[in-house]
């Protein structure tokens, strides 16, 4: 086993990740368009979880709350950034 210090994690939480996996493929295109490397993606009913370069952590925060309108106060536009 090997320690690694120069990386990070960012997850996004909510049920029925796992039923919907284009929210995870969301998440990483919006990532990877941000120039952010996810070296590696765990899932679970709850939670994606995304490894990231450790000085790129509040970046990525900040590209997955603008892609899913979290940075926002309107609920609406908040509810259309997400697909059913």
């Amino acid at each position: 086993m090997t320690e690694r210090r120069d990386i990070g994690r960012v997850s996004a939480v909510g049920t029925g990740l796992l039923s919907r996996p284009g929210l995870t493929a969301l998440a990483l295109s919006a990532l990877s368009e941000a120039g952010i490397a996810a070296d590696c993606v765990l899932c679970s009913q709850t939670r994606s979880s995304f490894l990231v370069p450790r000085d790129r952590v509040h970046d990525a925060v900040r590209v997955l709350h603008e892609r899913f309108c979290l940075d926002r106060s309107d609920t609406d536009a908040a509810a259309s950034a997400v697909p059913a």
